[in-house]
C-alpha cells in the first residue's frame, strides 16, 4: 500500500469515527427529549441525514430516513424507531472499542460500500457451478433490492447475489430456474463470506449437487447466534433442509425438524399444502432465506432437480 493510499485510509475512518459521534450525540439528546419529538420536528432526522452522508456513512443515513415512514404508517412506530436507534447505538459502542475483534469489518458495513472492481482486486474467488435456488425482494426508499441464492455443486458454498434496482424501468437479472451459472465469482470480504459482486452468465443443464450443506435447525440458529455476536448487521442467510415437517402451531406455520425448534414460515398460506406434499419426499431438500427471524421458502431440491417456490 502506497503512503498516499494509507493517508487516505486513515482520514477515512478519522471522518467515519467523527459521524458516528454525532450519531451518538443525536441519540442521548433524543432519549433525553423523548422519541416523540420526532413526529413533530422532521427537521431533526433531516440534518443528521445530511451529516451522516458529509460523514461517509451513507448506509446508515438512509435507514435514519426510513424513521418518516415508520412514524407516517406504523402505529407501533415508537418502539421501531428505538429499536433502529437502539441497534445503531451498538455499533457506536463497538467502534469505540478498540479491543473488538472485527472492526475493519464493521467500519466497512458503516461507509461507502466497496466499488465491484475494488472487491475483486483482492482476489478471494471460487469457481465452481452455481445452482440457481431462488430470489427474495425488499424494498427501501423506492429502491428494490433483489437477494438471489445459488449454492456450489462440487464446493457446497452458499452464495447470495444482490441486485439494487432504482427505477421501475430497470428489470432485475433473469436466472432460470435450477440451472447451474459456470465460472468465478469474488467474495466480499467478511468473517462469513456470503455476498458475491456477480454471477457468470455461462449456464449448465441441473446435474446433482454434490455436495448440500445441509443444516438442522437447532444447527442452524445456533451459528446465527454465533454470527450475530461476531458482526450483528448480519441479516440474511440460507437454510438448506432435510428430513423436514410443516407444522400449524396456535395462528402461524412452522418449520420443524426432529428436534425440539422450529422457525416460523412466512409463505403464501394457498402454498402450504404444496409444501406439506413435498416434505414427504425424503430426497427433498428445502431452499428458505432466514430473514427477520422468520423462513421465506425459496425452492425445493430434489434428485429430479429445482422447484421455485413461485411455481410451487
Amino acid at each position: 500500500m502506497s503512503i498516499k493510499s494509507g493517508n487516505n485510509k486513515q482520514k477515512k475512518s478519522e471522518t467515519l469515527f467523527e459521524g458516528m459521534l454525532l450519531l451518538e450525540a443525536w441519540i442521548l439528546q433524543l432519549i433525553e427529549d423523548g422519541v416523540d419529538v420526532l413526529s413533530r420536528d422532521p427537521k431533526r432526522i433531516e440534518d443528521i441525514s445530511v451529516r451522516l452522508v458529509d460523514h461517509g456513512i451513507p448506509g446508515i443515513s438512509k435507514r435514519i430516513r426510513t424513521i418518516p415512514d415508520k412514524i407516517q404508517y406504523s402505529s407501533d412506530w415508537k418502539e421501531s424507531v428505538l429499536l433502529e436507534v437502539g441497534e445503531l447505538f451498538l455499533y457506536i459502542q463497538l467502534l469505540k472499542n478498540k479491543e473488538y475483534n472485527h472492526l475493519e469489518e464493521l467500519k466497512r458495513y458503516l461507509s461507502t460500500p466497496m466499488r465491484r472492481t475494488e472487491v475483486e482486486g483482492h482476489n478471494l474467488f471460487l469457481e465452481d457451478d452455481w445452482c440457481y435456488l431462488g430470489c427474495t425482494s425488499s424494498e427501501e426508499e423506492k429502491v428494490i433490492a433483489y437477494r438471489h441464492w445459488f449454492v456450489g455443486k462440487n464446493t457446497g458454498k452458499k452464495v447470495l447475489f444482490i441486485e439494487y434496482i432504482f427505477n421501475r424501468f430497470e428489470g432485475k437479472r433473469k436466472f432460470l430456474e435450477g440451472k447451474h451459472y459456470y465460472g468465478r465469482i469474488f467474495f466480499y470480504p467478511s468473517i462469513v463470506p456470503r455476498r458475491v459482486t456477480n454471477i457468470p452468465e455461462s449456464i449448465k443443464p441441473f446435474s446433482t449437487i454434490q455436495k448440500l450443506p445441509l443444516d438442522s435447525i437447532k444447527s442452524f440458529l445456533d451459528q446465527w447466534s454465533h454470527t450475530l455476536s461476531q458482526i450483528p448487521w448480519f441479516r440474511n442467510d440460507l437454510l438448506l433442509i432435510k428430513n423436514y415437517r410443516i407444522q400449524y402451531i396456535e395462528t402461524d406455520w412452522y418449520l420443524t425438524d426432529s428436534g425440539e425448534e422450529g422457525i416460523k414460515l412466512s409463505a403464501d398460506p394457498q402454498a402450504i399444502p404444496q409444501l406439506v406434499s413435498l416434505s414427504l419426499d425424503p430426497s427433498a431438500v428445502l431452499a428458505a432465506e432466514y430473514d427477520s427471524f422468520s423462513l421465506r421458502p425459496l425452492s425445493v431440491i430434489s434428485d429430479r432437480g429445482v422447484l421455485m417456490f413461485h411455481s410451487i
